[in-house]
């Protein structure tokens, strides 16, 4: 602003008041004016600062300080109330700009003077017009000299939240935003603030501080790298072996670290290929796996837990019992955790193999001699109980009696398959073939029928050797030959009869097994069809 009209006006005034002193000097009297001359100032603030009238008074008591010292925003712009000078002639007040902490000075609007009190000071004028009322308003701008700034960004990969990492930094004013690389636009954040990356990959965040002006700091950018671990494949919850094979897939990092309750951490392979774990105690374990590359580690790691269970059931065995001659029986019993069991009888020769069985085991037809019966329950695992229930016993063979006095008889007719009517003497006595069933009836019946008449023709002569329980009255079973030929065996071997185990002869009873299954095997007789 020119500086000239100030001196213009000193120059008018002092002709005035020399005129006015000259008509004084004749006794002029002029009336003093209704009003001086007024001013009356309304003072905008851009910015964050104060502006003091330094020069001028104040009527009516009015502030002469005018100060919005807080403000964030240097676009904003506020005024005080209209504050009012009045003078004789012309009423003028000078301002001076004091900014806040951090601004400056910038420039005035709307001066009628302006002058340089320092560097960086410039006190600005408002003048009313001579004798006259003037509304004015000035304008002072100050500036925010501290730019926003955001300091290097720190990033810390969570360890409970898959592909989540958080950010920590500061900022000397305003507020953070965020710009996420799965994003598009930028978000307001602050320090700690924490993302989840969609999936596994390289994501770069950029962070900056923006005032309340609207002024944002420089970026700064940080890099992501995210790596996801699954376990595909592992074992069951309970297992029985100590070794356990384990499958990992990793997205983003291929080379494998473990670590098993909580041990070192060790190479286990490569994404996809197959690993074994090998644990030395029985129990719980757990697998912690994560997948690792040049450029990080999957800072949440997979997961696997499961439980080895190599110790089998209890089994308790009791004493064997005499279920005939040369037959014994054995009850046992096992613990809850008990699936199935398994039996083995030895003796002083060989060792047997362990078959499944169920309580009581029963062994038939054993020849002399002292065995040993092992039983032991097996676990759904397949644990079997590590010290088996033992029980001992030995076998005696009863001697077939005596036989009374060998006889023979002669036969009067044939009843059926195993049955023959003969007279011995002066007795007629009903002959049972021993070790033989109830015969069939039907066609299986008459066939066995006619093949023992074909055996023992009536009228011929057959050889009669009593058992423990032939009688000389009655129908009772006897070994019966005819020529030599055992008919309860032809019979048996032909299929016309069934093995009656508990009623033959203990010396034949392995002969009449066997005959018997010789049949089945070749469909004869009952064993075939009719």
């Amino acid at each position: 602003m020119s500086t000239t009209r100030p001196r213009r006006l000193r120059r008018a005034l002092a002709a005035t008041l020399g005129v006015l002193t000259a008509l004084g000097a004749t006794q002029v009297v002029l009336a003093q004016p209704a009003s001086a001359g007024q001013l009356g100032l309304t003072i905008e603030i851009q910015g964050a600062g104060t502006v003091r009238v330094v020069e001028g008074s104040i009527e009516d008591g009015g502030p002469t300080v005018c100060g919005f010292p807080d403000v964030q925003d240097q676009r904003e712009v506020n005024a005080c109330p209209r504050i009012r000078d009045e003078e004789v002639f012309a009423a003028s007040v000078w301002l001076r700009p004091e900014p806040a902490p951090g601004w400056a000075f910038d420039r005035w609007d709307r001066c009628d003077d302006i002058r340089q009190v320092s560097d960086d000071v410039f006190d600005c004028k408002v003048t009313s017009s001579a004798f006259g009322t003037s509304e004015k308003s000035v304008l002072v701008h100050f500036r925010d000299t501290v730019r926003p700034e955001v300091s290097p960004v720190t990033q810390h990969y969570s360890t409970t939240r898959d592909r989540t990492v958080s950010f920590d930094f500061t900022i000397n004013k305003g507020h953070a935003e965020c710009l996420f690389a799965d994003a598009r636009e930028w978000v307001r954040c602050e320090s700690g603030v924490e993302h989840t990356w969609p999936e596994a990959g390289s994501y770069r965040t950029n962070i900056r501080a923006v005032d309340a002006s609207g002024r944002s700091s420089q970026w700064q950018q940080l890099d992501s790298y995210v790596i996801d671990t699954d376990v595909t494949s592992g074992p069951p919850a309970v297992v029985a072996g100590r070794a356990a094979e384990f499958v990992v897939h990793t997205r983003n990092g291929p080379d494998l670290r473990c670590q098993v309750d909580g041990g070192l951490v060790f190479a286990c392979g490569q994404s996809g290929a197959a690993f074994t774990v090998t644990v030395d105690t029985d129990g719980a374990h757990t697998l912690v796996v994560y997948g690792e590359s040049l450029f990080g580690r999957d800072w949440t790691p997979a997961r696997w837990s499961w439980t080895v269970d190599e110790t089998g059931p209890d089994t308790v065995a009791q004493p064997p019992v005499a279920i005939g001659p040369t037959s014994v029986e054995v009850p046992f019993t096992g613990d809850a955790d008990t699936a199935w069991f398994e039996c083995r009888l030895s003796d002083a020769v060989s060792t047997g193999q362990w078959l499944r069985c169920e309580s009581p085991v029963r062994f038939f037809d054993l020849a002399d001699g002292a065995y040993v019966v092992e039983v032991r329950a097996v676990d759904a695992l397949g644990n079997p109980d590590a010290t088996p229930a033992r029980q001992d016993f030995t076998i005696t063979a009863p001697v077939d009696p005596a036989p009374v006095t060998p006889t023979t008889g002669t036969v009067v007719r044939v009843v059926d398959a195993d049955t023959v009517v003969v007279q011995a003497g002066t007795r007629r006595l009903t002959i049972d073939l021993a070790g033989l069933d109830q015969p069939k009836v039907g066609c299986h019946g008459r066939r066995g029928t006619a093949a023992l008449r074909t055996l023992a023709p009536v009228g011929s002569t057959l050889r009669l050797v009593p058992t423990g329980a032939s009688e000389n009255a009655g129908a009772s079973p006897w070994t019966v030959l005819a020529r030599g030929t055992d008919l309860a065996l032809a019979q048996l071997r032909a299929g016309h009869a069934t093995f009656a185990r508990s009623e033959a002869p203990a010396t034949r009873r392995a002969g009449y097994a066997a005959a018997q299954q010789t049949a089945r095997r070749a469909h004869r007789g009952l064993w075939g069809s009719c």
